[in-house]
Order: structure tokens, then C-alpha cells, then sequence
């Protein structure tokens, strides 16, 4: 009886640690996502920006240059 007790005990043991590796990973994963999405953010913004200035540029050679 005292065998099958020590076994579940590992067993247990190896479940708490597999959980707590779960959490620290999502955890990691969250972190990941969320500077992922800054990025995207960011990128996001340097494109429109980029755009309207060609928006900009393009107006004014049409108005004065044409």
C-alpha cells in the first residue's frame, strides 16, 4: 500500500510541475502576443503615414507640375 502511495505522489508531483510549466508558458505566450500586436501597431501606423505623404506629394505634382 505504501508503494502505490509514494507512486501517486509522484504522480502528483509531476502534475504540479507540468501545470506550473503550463502557466509560465502561457504567460510567455501572452507577453509574445502583446508585443507582437505593439509592432503590428506601430508598423500600422508608418505605412499610413508613408501613404499619405505620397497622397500629398502626388497631389501637389499633379496641381503644379502638370
Amino acid at each position: 500500500m505504501g508503494t502505490i502511495v509514494r507512486l501517486h505522489e509522484v504522480m502528483i508531483d509531476r502534475i504540479d510541475k507540468n501545470t506550473e510549466d503550463s502557466l509560465i508558458n502561457v504567460e510567455k505566450g501572452r507577453k509574445s502576443l502583446s508585443e507582437a500586436y505593439r509592432n503590428i501597431s506601430s508598423n500600422r501606423a508608418l505605412i499610413i503615414k508613408i501613404v499619405l505623404i505620397m497622397i500629398v506629394f502626388a497631389t501637389i505634382y499633379i496641381l503644379f507640375l502638370v
